[in-house]
């Protein structure tokens, strides 16, 4: 985080936009099960979303959260890595995980560069191969933009 925060507070420019894998979920882990009342320490770290003061994090916008909410509803799939739908994350190294939220695209100031829209893509299988199967062992994000100057 060190290495962010000198960017982020002395920057030139008018944006921050991070396009990332942290590897980490929006709550911690805990007897199974995600607990919706306890955000995660790292992504604590990069939003602040459960921190009084947002002077020890870097203040970052999730713009996938901005768009359909914490955690998400039934209308979207809520996982970047699934263990459950996606053959490399059911056989990779992490496939005894839960499936999780660790990819995301974020931002400083969702007033000028406004998040309108945000899914996740390749979700599907591709059919062009002799089987049918994902781009990578996690599914992507995408987030459309509203400039207001």
């Amino acid at each position: 985080m060190k290495f962010l925060q000198p960017t982020h507070q002395k920057r030139k420019s008018e944006f921050v936009l991070l396009a990332a894998d942290l590897n980490t979920h929006y709550f911690e882990f805990m007897g199974g099960n995600y607990n919706s009342k306890k955000v995660e320490g790292v992504y604590n770290l990069f939003t602040g979303l459960d921190r009084e003061s947002q002077s020890d994090c870097l203040d970052l916008k999730d713009t996938f959260v901005h768009c359909n909410g914490l955690g998400c509803d039934s209308k979207c799939l809520p996982f970047t890595y699934d263990t459950q739908n996606n053959e490399y994350a059911r056989s990779g190294a992490f496939a005894l995980e839960p499936s999780s939220v660790t990819d995301y695209i974020m931002l400083n100031d969702i007033n000028q560069l406004k998040p309108v829209e945000a899914n996740l893509v390749f979700t599907e299988r591709l059919c062009e191969f002799d089987e049918p199967i994902h781009l990578s062992d996690h599914f992507g994000l995408i987030t459309r933009f509203n400039i207001n100057f």
